[in-house]
């Protein structure tokens, strides 16, 4: 036991500090015995910096600066630096990358496949982790958007894990070439979820109907259903920021009808300004639709009950 600091590193342990803040700072609070190693410290004087409170042991690889609260954050920083290559994976990275729909925060890593044992983490190993599947999130090396959401078909629901990444194109968060780019390397015989991500790929890779023909069908749609027939590309002016037109409206109802080809080929720019828009025409007393290509094509009785149910909320 020291009960004062070891003669002589005095010094040398003044300047391995200084270069200790900086680094715990971008790391939660955190850093490695092999990172003070590499500033200088001897085993000596770990030992004494710990003894004396000056750092905390979290593991025999990782400490800690006194006093740091724990966080999620933290936790999934700690489970990195534990285990050499590791990266936030799974629901972990999900949550790093802003997605609330995963449920439980769980810390999960992915290792090179043999990596040892994390007691921070959930271990998952791979063989097949490439540098375009890694990012950093806040100085966390986590895996990339496409390849938490491919990963997350492993371990959610099937359902779920689609709701999760039909909302994510759909926001224009992720591109669809970059999850299939993800799968072509994800998939083998065998692997947990490759038919799930195949099968939802597989449903995507059925290209929509052009704009021209889906607006058509929309339109043949509503007159054989007895609805009217709807003014096409209506100038919207007076309570819009931005000239726009919408797809269909029948102005006497006050009811406008959009219809999405794809709604994750789409900009997010556009995305955007067209929910300005439909907030704009809400408040100035319009009825919002909007239609999927899957829903005029596959389920035109919803389409004709949802536009019945708007006019009569019109009339009222």
């Amino acid at each position: 036991d020291w009960d004062v600091t070891p003669a002589g590193d005095d010094g040398a342990m003044a300047d391995i500090d200084r270069q200790v803040l900086p680094l715990a700072q971008r790391q939660h609070s955190l850093f490695t015995v092999g990172q003070v190693t590499a500033a200088g410290a001897t085993r000596r004087m770990i030992d004494y910096r710990v003894q004396t409170g000056a750092w905390e042991r979290r593991s025999r690889v990782v400490l800690a600066l006194p006093g740091a609260p724990r966080s999620f954050e933290q936790d999934a920083m700690a489970a990195c630096l534990q285990s050499e290559g590791a990266v936030a994976s799974h629901r972990c990275a999900a949550v790093l990358h802003g997605i609330p729909q995963v449920g439980v925060q769980l810390v999960e890593v992915t290792v090179p496949y043999g990596g040892s044992r994390n007691p921070f983490a959930h271990v998952h190993r791979s063989v097949d982790l490439i540098s375009d599947d890694i990012t950093t999130i806040g100085c966390i090396p986590a895996t990339s958007l496409a390849r938490t959401t491919a990963d997350l078909f492993t371990c959610l629901r099937a359902g779920r894990a689609t709701w999760i990444a039909e909302g994510l194109l759909g926001r224009g968060e992720l591109s669809l070439p970059d999850l299939a780019d993800v799968y072509s390397r994800f998939a083998r015989q065998g692997r947990p979820a490759t038919v799930d991500v195949r099968a939802f790929l597989a449903e995507l890779d059925h290209e929509p109907l052009p704009r021209s023909e889906l607006e058509q069908r929309t339109r043949e749609l509503v007159r054989k259903a007895g609805l009217g027939d709807p003014a096409r590309q209506v100038p919207l002016s007076g309570w819009v920021e931005h000239p726009a037109h919408v797809d269909f409206a029948y102005p006497s109802h006050r009811v406008i009808i959009e219809v999405d080809s794809r709604s994750w080929h789409s900009r997010r720019s556009e995305f955007e300004l067209d929910r300005r828009r439909d907030n704009a025409a809400q408040i100035a007393g319009w009825i919002v639709l909007r239609f999927t290509w899957r829903q005029v094509t596959r389920d035109p009785d919803y389409v004709v009950r949802t536009l019945g149910a708007a006019f009569r909320r019109a009339a009222a």
